[in-house]
């Protein structure tokens, strides 16, 4: 048995004795041999989307005589955790020290949510890995002296069975401070 996060294909592997080898079937008795899946202890399924049942069948090399009973090995599919979040930040003001991310709906229990910046505008922002993901909004620091600008964050989120969602891309502006003049009198 193994396991996968989202859709994919999944390495089964059967251990036999010396001079035994594996043939892969879809079906727990009739039949054909997976493609792939002729005389190999290690079977990489095609892609799947859900939990899906193979069946290993056991065959001496030297004379071909296959085991009775195929035995059931499980290619497990868990499916990814989603969040649905702001596409923006809530903006601040030049020389704010953080913002907050709302997010409305989570899926397959994530608990836990990491955050990248892209590159361009040139930033500071720290990565954040592996938060704890405790609700609704996700607080966000900015680093002293971040220039106005639009900043582009990736969020993704965790379970507790180590799936990792899609990015989900966001922005963050941080708006320049209005200028304001006093002393100043007409004469």
């Amino acid at each position: 048995n193994n396991s996968r996060c989202g859709t994919g294909t999944v390495v089964l592997s059967a251990t036999v004795a010396e001079g035994v080898t594996v043939d892969w079937y879809s079906l727990s008795s009739g039949g054909t041999i997976m493609s792939g899946g002729t005389g190999t202890t290690s079977f990489t399924t095609p892609s799947i989307s859900s939990t899906t049942s193979y069946y290993a069948q056991a065959r001496f090399i030297a004379s071909g005589c296959l085991s009775v009973t195929r035995t059931e090995v499980v290619a497990t599919v868990n499916p990814l955790p989603t969040i649905t979040a702001s596409a923006t930040a809530t903006s601040v003001s030049y020389g704010t020290a953080s913002t907050t991310l709302a997010y409305t709906a989570v899926t397959n229990n994530p608990t836990t949510y990491s955050i990248s910046w892209n590159s361009t505008p040139s930033n500071s922002f720290a990565v954040v890995t592996n938060q704890n993901l405790s609700g609704s909004p996700i607080s966000i620091a900015i680093p002293s002296g971040t220039n106005a600008g639009t900043y582009t964050g990736n969020l993704t989120v965790t379970n507790g069975i180590g799936c990792t969602s899609t990015n989900r891309t966001f922005t963050l502006t941080v708006n320049t401070v209005p200028l304001t003049i006093s002393g100043i009198s007409a004469e």
